[in-house]
């Protein structure tokens, strides 16, 4: 059983739906899948158009739409003793009522801490924790003197989270990596760039502080010609504070940047598409499910290097480019200077790129990581 905060329907809350919505469908004929998740999405007030409260069958899994109304310590007890699961999978570190209440309906039920997973979904991470690190840093604290996590089956998706899950649990906490399972569409031809003279620059996700856009804004106030760069935000802002913020820069550093709001999944990629490069200068990814699927599309990225995703100039499918503005200035310079056939070629090497990833995603990890006998 899994619990998580969000799941499809909603988009909203981003890479972290599109992984569990990946992973579900990916091995739903090899494990019966039960998900337990919210009825609306993230920062929505308003109920998905579904039934709540009720088992949903999605064609190889079922999902349960709680509602607030009906949440409760009751009804998680009654669902989690309903039926003997042999894993329960919490799909968050710091949810209170989807991962730490039914981490704790489960131990008091009986349930051995061997078959609980937990995914820390990159939380662990330096950029993720800089922020709001004080409520953070007293949590792991108090979840480390209490060992209210041990004997739990970490969730690692990439070597540097698991570097992180034994740095703040130590050597013997049990964590398996298994990576990240992308969307599988990959577009089957290269593109040109958008237009001669404006190169046109998307980002996808939470409009939030830790994808640090106004760094990006600031680089290319600083180094790039500002009639050369166009670029379009599309996302949910996490504080709308922070999205002000990005605004007033715009208008104060004579930016040609555009807020579109949120857009629902099934329109990343043609968005993606459209665009001549993505952006994302993020402090943490865990995975950066827009990146493989900005490059599935044919379009480069101008990424940092606090993702899994590194050596991209290697591949010639862009830059992951540390967040130093020298750097920055370094990949913005080299991004006006291609020619019509350069681009051509890092389109074509980017679609080649992400085939080459979904070709080795290794699903055998997930059996480990589910297996009845850890």
């Amino acid at each position: 059983m899994i619990f998580t905060d969000w799941f499809e329907p909603g988009y909203l809350a981003g890479g972290p739906i599109r992984s569990l919505a990946n992973l579900t469908k990916s091995l739903s004929k090899q494990f019966k899948i039960d998900v337990f998740t919210s009825n609306r999405d993230f920062q929505s007030e308003t109920p998905y158009n579904l039934e709540a409260d009720t088992w949903q069958d999605k064609g190889g899994f079922r999902v349960w739409y709680g509602s607030r109304e009906r949440y409760s310590w009751r009804e998680l007890k009654r669902l989690i003793k309903h039926k003997s699961y042999d894993k329960i999978y919490l799909n968050s570190l710091f949810s209170f009522r989807y991962t730490l209440m039914p981490l704790l309906c489960a131990r008091l039920n009986g349930i051995s801490p061997k078959q609980i997973v937990i995914a820390p979904r990159g939380m662990l991470g330096a950029g993720s924790l800089s922020l709001k690190s004080g409520k953070k840093k007293a949590f792991l604290s108090f979840v480390k003197l209490s060992g209210f996590f041990n004997g739990l089956t970490w969730h690692a998706t990439n070597e540097g989270e698991l570097k992180d899950i034994k740095t703040h649990f130590g050597d013997q906490a049990q964590a398996i990596l298994a990576q990240n399972i992308p969307h599988p569409d990959l577009q089957t031809s290269p593109k040109s760039m958008s237009s001669k003279s404006v190169i046109s620059l998307a980002f996808v996700g939470r409009i939030s502080k830790v994808k640090n856009l106004k760094f990006a804004l600031s680089c290319l106030s600083k180094y790039a010609e500002p009639s050369r760069f166009r670029i379009d935000l599309y996302g949910t802002p996490e504080e709308e504070s922070y999205l002000q913020e990005l605004l007033e820069y715009k208008q104060s550093h004579d930016l040609n940047m555009t807020y579109h709001g949120s857009i629902p999944y099934n329109q990343v990629a043609e968005k993606l598409r459209q665009a001549d490069f993505l952006v994302l200068p993020s402090l943490n990814e865990n995975y950066g499910h827009v990146i493989f699927e900005s490059l599935a599309s044919g379009t480069p990225v101008l990424i940092s290097n606090q993702t899994p995703w590194r050596e991209l100039q290697k591949h010639n499918v862009g830059w992951d480019a540390p967040l130093h503005p020298n750097d920055w200035k370094n990949a913005l310079k080299a991004i006006m200077a291609l020619s019509e056939s350069d681009y051509l070629k890092m389109s074509q090497d980017s679609i080649n790129y992400a085939k080459n990833h979904l070709d080795h995603i290794d699903l055998s990890a997930y059996f480990r990581l589910f297996a009845t006998d850890n």
